[in-house]
């Protein structure tokens, strides 16, 4: 598989969670601290509707592909991204993508 530079135009932001003592409840919070930032291609894969409960919900799934340099950083379905203001969950294990080195990542958006 080939790669542009000129693809990669979209700049994300990879976050972990943290946690910190206990917050005014005496519960522990979790926020949620920048792990690292590239530029990526990003894939619309589609949403689907579902009906429950006298509700109406979605889901919208995408493809992120990016580099990242494999011994400087580890993803983990445990970590978001967020672009644009819009945070997605990652849903799939990353993999890396030979020889180019890119990253895929699949995410849905929060709602």
């Amino acid at each position: 598989m080939f790669f542009r530079a000129g693809q990669f135009r979209h700049k994300i932001t990879i976050q972990v969670a943290t946690q910190s003592g206990p917050g005014s409840t005496g519960g522990i919070v979790e926020t949620w601290a920048t792990h690292s930032t590239a530029f990526a291609k990003i894939v619309n894969k589609g949403g689907k509707e579902f009906q429950g409960g006298g509700k109406v919900s979605g889901e919208t799934t995408h493809e992120f592909w990016f580099r990242q340099d494999v011994s400087k950083a580890t993803i983990t379905r445990l970590m978001q991204i967020v672009f644009n203001g819009i945070t997605y969950d990652i849903t799939a294990v990353p993999r890396v993508i030979e020889p180019d080195r890119v990253w895929l990542v699949e995410a849905k958006q929060r709602d």
